[in-house]
């Protein structure tokens, strides 16, 4: 009789403590029970009991996609899919990874694969049909390939997918804002800048963040003087934001107007909203391109205390420190 209970496989395992399809029963019952950990040890001792079954492969690679760990879960399916070169379900299982992933030609490659070694496999040509489908750029899924795309820095992925997208859902701010950055990356300056101004007369409400982003890409084209008007526009619009302060003040300190830089994170550093530790700790770059140490440590100790973690203020700190402590062994 098969178990079906964690109890009665356990009492299974303590007579055959070597039965690697007994952890496979164990692992599946505790994944259907969400004992997640419990459920990945057992899987991780069947195939230390038995390495070349393909079945817990897959199982151990499903958990490692529902706990978002995806070269892991990679991993698991390619040694599936060499244990198994005949069944679609270990090819379909490699590109939903790849895809996870955003290596979307991989991806592609793996759906096709798995409809070659089966074609009559409904599922592997589903997925494949997914895959074109979304593809088109006008399906829920592709909203979370542009996201992907974005965040691995994927930019000619991103534009292309969310030209399409955009099409379809042309009030996407949030899509508009991706696409906008990725075109400046693709050197489309001046595509970038008119996606951004349009978008400025369409979204009354949401203007803020378009003028920050303004003043980012004429930064990054190296129009400080520009940038800094959008900048302003953008205190304008939220005086109460620090992030908006910030910017400008870094783009001021760019252009060696340290006095006037100094100012500007000094009214950051009193808002009420916003990333006050970066306010502090930018502050304190500006004093410590003045040569006042004592000061910008001060500010670097401020934004370590309000985001102990802060790995650029803590090197800052320890720079200024121990600058400090070798002009005081000059004065010795």
């Amino acid at each position: 009789m098969e178990p079906k209970t964690v109890e009665d496989v356990l009492a299974l395992i303590a007579k055959r403590p070597a039965d690697a399809e007994l952890y496979q029963q164990l692992g599946l019952l505790y994944a259907k029970a969400d004992r997640r950990e419990e459920a990945r040890a057992a899987y991780e001792r069947s195939l230390e009991l038995d390495p070349k079954d393909a079945f817990t492969h897959l199982f151990l690679g499903t958990w490692f996609s529902g706990s978002q760990m995806y070269p892991e879960a990679l991993a698991r399916f390619q040694n599936a899919s060499e244990l198994m070169p005949d069944q679609a379900v270990a090819f379909w299982c490699v590109g939903d990874a790849y895809r996870a992933q955003g290596i979307y030609h991989l991806a592609q490659q793996s759906y096709e694969t798995a409809v070659q070694v089966a074609p009559d496999d409904e599922q592997a040509r589903g997925k494949l049909a997914g895959w074109h489908e979304c593809r088109t750029g006008i399906t829920d899924k592709t909203y979370g390939m542009i996201g992907m795309a974005y965040r691995n820095d994927q930019a000619a992925t991103t534009v292309l997918l969310a030209s399409r997208w955009l099409e379809a859902h042309p009030d996407d701010l949030g899509v508009i804002h991706d696409y906008a950055e990725m075109l400046y990356q693709m050197t489309h300056y001046d595509e970038a800048i008119r996606v951004c101004l349009d978008a400025i007369e369409r979204f009354e409400d949401d203007r803020w963040g378009l003028y920050i982003k303004m003043g980012q890409l004429h930064r990054y084209r190296g129009d400080f003087a520009v940038a800094e008007l959008w900048y302003q526009k953008a205190i304008d619009e939220n005086p109460d934001e620090a992030g908006s302060y910030i910017f400008l003040g870094a783009v001021q300190a760019v252009q060696g107007k340290l006095m006037q830089a100094e100012v500007t994170h000094r009214r950051a550093i009193q808002c009420p909203d916003g990333l006050i530790d970066e306010a502090y700790h930018n502050l304190g770059l500006v004093l410590r391109g003045q040569g006042r140490l004592a000061e910008a440590a001060d500010c670097f100790r401020k934004a370590i205390e309000l985001c102990p973690e802060y790995p650029h203020a803590i090197e800052a700190l320890q720079d200024v420190e121990a600058a400090l402590t070798l002009t005081a062994a000059d004065v010795e």
